[in-house]
């Protein structure tokens, strides 16, 4: 009874030693799929700052691709008129002039556009935006640096890349107000041009 009991004590003692050893061989395992994992975590979060940083460059480059396939404005001219006669000639009178002539030339040398947009935003004195138009007048667009705003007229057009376009157009009120009128130009959404002309 006493060699079986031995012989039962030492098949025990290993066993206790083989669970022991495989114990701590999946502790070694546990450590190393942990560290891996903390290697795998760390890579992963430098990825992530890595994808914010190029989301904030293409949001950055997209910004100043818009800003610059805007047209850039030049020759800009708020002309009041009066018609007499069948002839017309300007003034700088409020209570002589018949109607405003707006006149601009626009360039681009990034884009082309099969139907371009200059909106066309004309302030009277006293604040109030002039329109003949009651559609338009209800109309907004959004600017970069304003917000919402409601324009004058809407001028849509063809354009050819590096072609500098001349647009004109008139606007007939009932009354015209002495003071400062001021013009301005938005393409895009950006302020492309402006200018002011003052009715005595």
């Amino acid at each position: 009874d006493l060699d079986l009991a031995r012989k039962k004590t030492i098949e025990l003692q290993l066993l206790v030693n083989e669970l022991q050893s495989r114990n701590s061989s999946i502790e070694e395992e546990k450590a190393q799929i942990a560290s891996v994992l903390d290697r795998v975590n760390g890579q992963v979060k430098d990825l992530e700052n890595t994808n914010q940083q190029l989301d904030q460059q293409n949001r950055s480059l997209t910004e100043k691709m818009t800003q610059a396939s805007a047209f850039i404005a030049s020759e800009i001219s708020l002309s009041p008129v009066m018609v007499k006669n069948d002839r017309e000639q300007e003034t700088n009178m409020a209570s002589k002039t018949s109607k405003l002539v707006i006149s601009f030339s626009v360039q681009n040398n990034i884009a082309e556009y099969p139907n371009a947009d200059v909106f066309v935003v004309i302030t009277q004195p006293d604040g109030s935006l002039l329109t003949n138009d009651a559609w338009e007048s209800a109309s907004t667009i959004d600017t970069r640096s304003e917000g919402k705003k409601r324009y004058t007229r809407k001028i849509r057009f063809e354009y050819s890349k590096g072609e500098s376009k001349r647009l004109s157009f008139s606007i007939n009120a009932d009354e015209y107000q002495k003071g400062t009128y001021q013009l301005q130009l938005f393409h895009n959404g950006y302020l492309i041009g402006q200018a002011q002309k003052i009715l005595g």
